[in-house]
């Protein structure tokens, strides 16, 4: 099938459209070859890994305490989750590529793979060439998400792993009466460091390889299955297979720099969990072998692509960089009139909600800003309905004695960080309730909107009918939105100003910490102290974990209505109502995407402060005991904390001006779209 394609591709090299299906083919069948030939070239590692997993170490019995706070489970059932789904996925593709012939009007009498015979097979040798490249699909697919599936798992194990590690170092209760058990216990830990890296390298060295060409590939493929999927009739089965065809590639390369980030993200926890024992307890001697593993715990295990290409989000994210850079070359050689929105209609749009706009781009973009703002409330009401046990998590360790029961000038730092998040609280509710009410007076004051609706959509009945009924229910569901998602918004916040306010108050404690007492009397303020560190970074890792996903969509879904948003402001009259609740609604969603990225800065600000407050107190006083645990705070404390979207994309005010220049990105493709139409 490779020779045929390969000659396919030099016959029609003048036929761009042939081409590229003909190359995406042939770009995957000899990624798998060459995946297939390195596993076989590196089967002893393999069987170096699996002796790996039968050791004592990797095969220890796990409490059922351990297996909960490590989340394994949830883990495993995701995983299987993420493999089940790429292997029905593959099984569609084989399917609906073998289908192509039968269906698909276009499409009669021909072969499921574009190649070259040497023989005539339209008549005589037509249904044996066909069941010979279905076979030749069908073992590829299978033996090709072997491969993925099989990485992506001993990835996923040394992940675990790490999680189990993390879990063991916090756990350990440091006691002077007891330092030979401790002893032990710690260097079980180190060794059980040292053979996950072993572990992770064999897994590096056997697949290492395979996936570079995987990432080099997947450019090209993502970038021809996105051209066909322009040039395509939409309604054939091609079109079907081709998008079928793109999800499973993109599950493919997303997968492997998901699970190759995941580990990096987890292995460079482990010196975070060993700061949340009780260290400061432990003997001179014991110190010093923590502050060796410290040093080493610095590095996160990173898994690469051939040696250079490290697995990560932001590798994905250059991927598809470059796949949008070969398909807009694509796109001008190909030099057709139809723009890269129709892919996106036929996609997300092309429902009944969509029918009436989906010819006029001022109307699709003004459905697609209230399409993605709705949807993203739903998706982080769910988020927070599956979280809700997290929220009292989050209420016990406000409740705890060392979040309250402060002195009058740290509670004065408290109580005015609150006061300036309940004014922007205010201020951004009071925004959402003038959008709220200018929605609903659009049709009596703008004569260009008599008898609309407040919301654009399909409805299956007579709307002018029961105009009135139907425009009291969507005021009602407009005012419940708001009210709840704007709730969700101010709650996170006011959680991370509390996580920001102890910060300051405990960077204070640092600085006052007199070093000319005795040492009695400088350990127990310095513990009180490490102990409160403790106390706000748990704090944060539990708002982290329980508003992450949430913050993520809401971040995705910005992008896409800041820019839709700023389009249907340009294109509407100026004096019109629909101008003045546009304003305010593209104000309401930089508040809510700006204040974000302002709180989640201000943590890690915040804490990057630690260390500078110290410095400001008098500890080159202290006596050498003492200034051991000070270093080993200090390396803590290098590390500021910071809050994420997703797990990848950290809450600062960089991250706002990228989704700023994104949004302008889109904006300028529209309203090049917009002049040119």
């Amino acid at each position: 099938m490779l020779f045929s394609m390969i000659i396919q591709s030099v016959i029609k090299r003048n036929d761009l459209m042939v081409l590229s299906e003909t190359l995406y083919f042939l770009t995957t069948h000899l990624t798998f070859v060459c995946k297939l030939a390195n596993l076989e070239y590196h089967k002893k590692l393999l069987l170096d890994i699996e002796d790996m997993l039968k050791t004592t170490r990797f095969q220890k019995t796990l409490s059922l305490d351990l297996i909960e706070k490590t989340g394994m489970n949830e883990k495993i059932r995701k995983f299987n989750l993420v493999a089940k789904t790429f292997r029905i996925v593959c099984v569609w593709c084989v399917v609906l590529y073998v289908l192509v012939p039968y269906f698909d009007p276009g499409k009669s009498k021909t072969l499921p793979t574009p190649g070259w015979f040497p023989f005539n097979w339209t008549d005589k040798y037509y249904y044996g060439t066909y069941f010979f490249e279905v076979a030749g699909i069908s073992i590829t697919a299978h033996m090709d998400s072997s491969i993925d599936i099989l990485s992506w798992l001993l990835v996923t194990i040394a992940s675990f792993q790490c999680d189990i590690l993390k879990e063991n170092l916090k756990n350990i209760y440091y006691n002077y009466d007891k330092e030979h058990d401790i002893r032990e216990t710690f260097k079980d830990c180190i060794r059980h460091h040292e053979e996950i890296i072993k572990f992770t390298t064999k897994v590096e060295q056997s697949f290492s390889q395979g996936i570079l060409l995987q990432f080099l590939c997947s450019a090209l493929v993502i970038c021809f299955t996105g051209f066909l999927m322009l040039v395509v009739p939409v309604l054939t089965f091609q079109f079907a297979n081709t998008i079928m065809y793109f999800c499973c590639m993109m599950i493919q390369l997303g997968m492997y720099c998901w699970y190759g980030h995941e580990i990096m993200t987890t292995s460079d926890e482990i010196g975070q969990y060993f700061y949340l024992a009780n260290w400061y307890d432990s003997s001179l001697t014991l110190r010093k072998d923590f502050a060796i593993f410290l040093e080493r715990a610095k590095r996160p295990i990173t898994l690469t692509a051939g040696g250079f290409v490290v697995l990560s989000l932001n590798t994905f994210t250059r991927i598809l960089r470059s796949s949008y850079s070969y398909f807009a070359v694509l796109k001008h050689l190909y030099n057709n009139k139809t723009f890269f929105l129709t892919i996106e209609l036929n996609l997300i749009v092309y429902n009944v909600f969509f029918q009436d706009a989906r010819h006029d781009l001022s109307k699709l973009s003004e459905t697609l800003l209230y399409f993605m703002t709705h949807v993203t409330y739903m998706c982080k009401l769910a988020n927070f309905g599956y979280h809700r046990s997290k929220m009292l998590h989050i209420e016990d360790l406000l409740t705890r004695s060392r979040f309250y029961g402060f002195a009058s000038n740290e509670l004065k730092q408290v109580t005015q960080k609150v006061a300036s998040t309940k004014m922007v609280g205010t201020t951004f509710r009071l925004l959402c309730v003038v959008c709220v009410f200018a929605w609903g007076m659009v049709p009596y004051i703008d004569h260009t909107k008599a008898q609309a609706l407040p919301l654009p959509g399909w409805l299956p009945y007579n709307t002018t009918k029961y105009y009135y009924p139907t425009f009291v229910f969507q005021m009602v569901a407009l005012s419940i939105t708001a009210c709840i998602n704007s709730t969700i918004d101010i709650l996170t916040w006011m959680l991370i100003t509390i996580a920001s306010a102890q910060f300051d108050i405990l960077k204070e404690k640092l600085k006052s910490i007199d070093y000319r007492h005795e040492l009695v009397t400088i350990e127990f303020e310095f513990k009180a102290c490490v102990k409160h560190h403790k106390e706000i970074v748990n704090f944060v890792h539990k708002i982290e974990h329980t508003f992450s996903k949430g913050i993520f969509l809401q971040f995705f879904a910005s992008v896409i209505v800041i820019c839709f948003t700023g389009f249907s402001i340009m294109i509407v009259p100026l004096f019109s109502m629909q101008f003045g609740y546009l304003l305010f609604y593209f104000l309401c969603m930089m508040t809510q995407v700006g204040m974000y990225c302002w709180y989640g800065h201000d943590v890690m600000t915040t804490s990057n402060e630690i260390g500078q407050y110290f410095h400001m107190s008098n500890w080159y006083e202290s006596d050498l005991r003492a200034r051991r645990d000070l270093a080993i705070f200090l390396e803590r404390i290098k590390r500021p904390v910071t809050l994420t979207a997703g797990g990848f994309i950290t809450l600062s005010l960089t991250t706002l001006t990228r989704i700023l220049r994104s949004s302008y990105s889109y904006f300028a493709v529209l309203q090049h779209l917009y002049k040119n139409s």
